[in-house]
C-alpha cells in the first residue's frame, strides 16, 4: 500500500466516522432518556457503530503502522467539536476553535513524520 492510496485511508476515515456517528448518537440518545422520550434506539445505534468501529480499525491496523493510524483517531476531535455545535447547539468558541486546529496540526505532523 502507498502511504496516500484512496483505499488505504478508507478504513481510517470510516473508523473517523463511525467514532462520530456513535458519539452524537450516544448524546441523542441519552438526551431523549433524560426527557423521558426513550432514546433506547439511538443508543443502540451508538453501541453498533463502536462495534463496526473495531472491525474498521482492525481494518486500518492490517493496512499502516499503528505510529501513524493512533494519530489519525485524534481527527474525531475537530469533526465531534463541529457536529456537537451544528446538531446540539453546544457552545463553540474561539478558544475551542483553535484547540481542534492545534489538534488537526498535530495530526498532520505525526502522520507527516510517521515511518513506513
Amino acid at each position: 500500500m502507498t502511504k496516500d492510496s484512496l483505499p488505504g485511508l478508507l478504513f481510517p476515515v470510516l473508523t473517523v466516522a463511525l467514532l462520530a456517528a456513535g458519539q452524537v448518537s450516544a448524546k441523542y440518545g441519552a438526551s431523549l432518556k433524560a426527557a423521558g422520550s426513550g432514546g433506547l434506539l439511538y443508543l443502540l445505534i451508538s453501541y453498533g457503530c463502536y462495534m463496526l468501529r473495531g472491525i474498521t480499525w482492525a481494518g486500518t491496523l492490517r493496512r499502516m503502522p499503528v505510529s501513524r493510524a493512533y494519530p489519525l483517531l485524534a481527527a474525531g476531535y475537530p469533526l465531534i467539536l463541529i457536529l456537537s455545535f451544528a446538531i446540539f447547539r453546544e457552545e463553540l468558541n474561539a478558544v475551542k476553535a483553535v484547540g481542534a486546529a492545534f489538534i488537526t496540526l498535530g495530526v498532520i505532523l505525526a502522520g507527516a513524520s510517521s515511518d513506513e
